[in-house]
C-alpha cells in the first residue's frame, strides 16, 4: 500500500486524520503522522521510494526545532523519496536542495489571472457558509471539513475555499494569494475575491459555497499586532455569508463576552454568527518572551465550558463530539431551508 508520511504532525493537523484521505494521486494512500524526529528517522529508513512519499504541510512553529526539520528533509532526499511541500515551506527549505524529487503544491491564484476586477459586487446565487476564528490555530480548517461532510451527506454539491495551503489535497480550492497582497487596494481585493467565488460556483455548478477565512478577528495580546481581522473584513464584504461559524479558544466565557464577540462579527465584519464552536486550543503570549505559543487541553474539558453557557438563538457546541456534529447538521439545514436563503 502507498504511504504518505506527514511531518511535522502538530496539534493543528488533526484535519488530515479527520478527513481520512486525500484525493487524486494520494487517494488510496495510508496517511502516517510523524510526531517527532526519532519516529521520522525510523520511518524514512524503511520507506519505499517507489510507493511512499513525504509531505511537509507547514513551516515549523515556535515550539519546533528547525534544525530537526532540515535533517528530516535531508534524510528524505538521501533515500530519494518523493517530497511534497507547500510553497511557503519550499521558499524557506526546498530551495536549499536541488533534489528532483521535491514537488511544490500548485500555488493559489494571484491577481494576474484577471487583470481587472468586475466593477460591481455580484450576488452569489447559492447559500454561503463561512468559518472564522477569534485568532489563528483554532481548528478552522477542521470545522470546514465537518461542514463539507454535513452538506455532502445531504446530497449537495459543495464548492469550498479553504484556509490551508494544502487545501487542494482535500479537493478544496486554496485561498487566493492576491488577498494577502497589500499593494492591491482593499476595494479591488474585495471585488477580485467576489469574482473568484462567483466563477468557482459557476464552474463547479455547486449548491452551496463554504468559505474558510484565514487569521482571526482581533489582536490576542498587547505584544502581538499581526492580526486585525483584515481578511475577515475583505471576505465578508466580497461574499456575504448566510451562515457563519465562530471558532473560539478554550477558556471560560461569560454570556456577555460571547455577545461582545458576536457584535464584533456582525457590525465590524458583516457576519451573522449562528454557531460558536469551543475548541480545545489555547493560544497565549507570555509577557517575558512576548512570543505566541499554543497548546491543547483535554477535549473532555470543553464540556465544562459549555455547561456554563446558554444563549438564545445561538448554538454553542464542541465539534469534536458526535453530538456537536449532529447539532450543527440540524442547525445548518434549518437555517438554510428558510426561503430567505434560497438563491
Amino acid at each position: 500500500m502507498q504511504k504518505i508520511y506527514v511531518y511535522p504532525f502538530g496539534n493543528d493537523m488533526e484535519e488530515i486524520v479527520e478527513a481520512g484521505h486525500f484525493i487524486g494521486q494520494f487517494a488510496d494512500a495510508k496517511i502516517i503522522p510523524l510526531n517527532n524526529y526519532v519516529q521520522a528517522q525510523e520511518s524514512l529508513n524503511t520507506a519505499n521510494p517507489q510507493t511512499d512519499s513525504l509531505f511537509f504541510p507547514q513551516l515549523p512553529g515556535p515550539m519546533d526545532k528547525a534544525d530537526l526539520y532540515e535533517k528530516v528533509l535531508e534524510a528524505a532526499c538521501r533515500h530519494e523519496l518523493p517530497i511534497f511541500m507547500t510553497k511557503n515551506v519550499f521558499d524557506v527549505y526546498g530551495k536549499k536542495w536541488s533534489s528532483k524529487n521535491i514537488k511544490v503544491l500548485n500555488p493559489s491564484l494571484n491577481v494576474s489571472r484577471w487583470g481587472q476586477a468586475h466593477k460591481n459586487i455580484i450576488k452569489i446565487d447559492v447559500p454561503v457558509i463561512s468559518v472564522v476564528g477569534i485568532g489563528p490555530h483554532c481548528d478552522k480548517f477542521l470545522s470546514q471539513i465537518h461542514v463539507r461532510n454535513i452538506l455532502k451527506s445531504e446530497g449537495l454539491n459543495v464548492s469550498q475555499i479553504g484556509t490551508r495551503e494544502y487545501s487542494q489535497l482535500f479537493g478544496i480550492e486554496p485561498y487566493p494569494d492576491f488577498m494577502f497582497d497589500s499593494t492591491i487596494a482593499s476595494e479591488k481585493r474585495i471585488k477580485l475575491f467576489n469574482q473568484f467565488a462567483v466563477e468557482l460556483v459557476e464552474k463547479e455548478k455547486s449548491d452551496v459555497l463554504v468559505l474558510g477565512i484565514p487569521g482571526g478577528i482581533m489582536p490576542l495580546s498587547p505584544y502581538e499586532f499581526k492580526e486585525f481581522g483584515e481578511q475577515a473584513f475583505l471576505v465578508n464584504f466580497a461574499v456575504p455569508a448566510d451562515y457563519s461559524i465562530l471558532n473560539l479558544y478554550f477558556e471560560e466565557y461569560s454570556e456577555k463576552s460571547i455577545q461582545t464577540l458576536l457584535n464584533i462579527c456582525q457590525f465590524r465584519f458583516n457576519m451573522k454568527v449562528y454557531c460558536v464552536n469551543i475548541t480545545n486550543k489555547i493560544v497565549f503570549v507570555p509577557t517575558d518572551e512576548k512570543i505566541e505559543k499554543s497548546f491543547s487541553v483535554s477535549k473532555e474539558k470543553i464540556g465544562e465550558v459549555l455547561s456554563t453557557l446558554s444563549l438564545k438563538e445561538l448554538l454553542v457546541l464542541d465539534l469534536n463530539t458526535k453530538k456537536g456534529k449532529e447539532d450543527l447538521h440540524c442547525n445548518i439545514m434549518n437555517v438554510l431551508s428558510n426561503p430567505v436563503y434560497e438563491g
